[in-house]
């Protein structure tokens, strides 16, 4: 029987978006026939995951049958304790802090855990991506063979800026000696796969493969149209929205001010691919909402906007900042089992996403998925990538260029007057599917088999 190591940072107790996707695999892997060995962060008080983020009964979603090696980790807090130090990790690393919290702890464990398993491969999603710089190493150390999951760029990633172009250079040189040690690349979308097959033109392409996150297609209602009919004049249009923004608007506007008016060093932040978050807010389905209100085409008593989440404060904010007076509903944070019964009650569901200058976005958020489960129309407010392509080939709503205020409100003024109806496109939806995907990655797994990149 040969031995997988899963090496993850996010595992249960954590009940994060980052948690579902290795667990599944591991699950493939165990339901395959092979002794599957999870090497994790043992949970304790130096770990300091938040509490609203810890979910005990997660762990009852992993296979019996797979053994969980839980190391320490040094006190993570130690490492933003103060201004200073804060400042030695922002200018003299280029990764995040749990490898070096963790790094020791888990080479002096490594041996005998070898000795115990002998292990024939290793596996390991990230982010954290300073996790992938540790396993390459035992990797290499080792002579075992890894393959590289990741649910997001890595030296390309936007949200947050590289302290200077050369951080960024710094960063772009581990990714490559790093993407050159694995066996497989694996990313979520075919977006975010030539992101990093264009940051690292030298690794062959053949080394990238595609696997979607999944998700139950088979709970979905196929037979069932998903359809919004105008309710009667009289009557509000429930529009919902759930998630997080990842937007501060105080940066936004620093980022946009001329660099004699910036602080010296953000004039020398850098970042690879240029995002703009506004787009991820509502706040272009709202300048289109207030286009048709002011023409009188829709009156604002008929509008009322469902925020689920915990950014309230801005919706309200950029409503206000837009003269925007519609009825909007802040149900802040809410449980899963909340947050599924507020979206079968809206009527549209809103999804947004982040703009990449001169490319294609390339993330699907999961709440796309839960959207599917209500029948209700997703309205996205989407530029060109892979949440416009996901909406469109599912059939599960339609796409509005945020960039084109006039041709958005027409269209929605004739779904508000005309209504929508549709059935999901279960053929696109099955390459979504938990089977699908985990037959692509026992695939990439058992040809990596074949591989030794040392």
């Amino acid at each position: 029987m040969k031995t997988v190591f899963f090496i993850v940072a996010e595992f249960p107790p954590l009940n994060s978006a980052g948690v579902y996707r290795p667990i599944r695999f591991m699950n493939a892997c165990a339901e395959k026939g092979y002794r599957v060995v999870v090497i994790t962060f043992l949970h304790d008080a130096n770990l300091e995951w938040p509490k609203e983020k810890l979910d005990d009964s997660v762990i009852n979603l992993v296979n019996k049958e797979i053994i969980i090696e839980r190391i320490p980790i040094s006190s993570i807090s130690s490492m933003v304790r103060n201004k200073f130090i804060k400042f030695i990790n922002t200018y003299f690393f280029v990764t995040d802090k749990y490898a070096r919290a963790w790094r020791k702890n888990l080479m002096d464990t490594f041996p005998s855990l070898i000795e115990k398993y002998k292990p024939s491969q290793i596996v390991t999603t990230v982010p954290p991506f300073s996790i992938a710089n540790l396993v390459k190493e035992v990797s290499v150390k080792y002579k075992i063979p890894f393959i590289l999951d990741l649910r997001d760029a890595w030296s390309q990633l936007a949200i947050s800026h590289n302290a200077t172009y050369l951080h960024y250079l710094k960063k772009w040189k581990l990714e490559k000696t790093i993407f050159k040690k694995a066996t497989a690349i694996i990313s979520v979308t075919p977006q975010l796969v030539n992101v990093l097959k264009y940051s690292q033109p030298s690794i062959s392409k053949k080394n990238f493969y595609n696997i979607f996150n999944s998700f139950r297609v088979n709970e979905l209602y196929y037979e069932v149209p998903t359809k919004f009919l105008p309710p009667p004049k009289n009557e509000k249009i429930h529009i919902g929205y759930v998630g997080t923004f990842y937007f501060d608007i105080i940066s936004w506007q620093n980022s946009r001010k001329p660099w004699y008016r910036k602080r010296v060093m953000k004039n020398f932040h850098y970042s690879p691919i240029k995002e703009d978050w506004l787009y991820r807010t509502p706040y272009y389905f709202f300048r289109v909402l207030k286009k048709l209100i002011d023409q009188e085409i829709i009156s604002k008593e008929r509008i009322e906007f469902h925020y689920v989440g915990s950014d309230g404060a801005l919706v309200y904010q950029l409503a206000e900042k837009l003269n925007l007076d519609i009825s909007i509903v802040n149900h802040g944070y809410c449980t899963q089992q909340k947050v599924k019964t507020l979206q079968n009650s809206f009527d549209l569901l809103l999804a947004t996403a982040e703009k990449v200058i001169d490319s294609d976005h390339y993330c699907l958020p999961s709440k796309l998925f839960s959207y599917l489960q209500t029948n209700k129309p997703i309205i996205g407010f989407v530029t060109n990538g892979i949440q416009k392509d996901f909406i469109e080939k599912s059939m599960a709503g339609l796409t509005f260029n945020p960039d084109n205020e006039e041709e958005s409100a027409n269209k929605l003024e004739q779904l508000f007057n005309e209504g929508f109806t549709s059935f999901l496109n279960k053929d696109y939806l099955a390459t979504f599917s938990n089977e699908f995907t985990n037959a692509q990655f026992i695939e990439v797994l058992e040809s990596s088999f074949q591989q030794k990149k040392m």
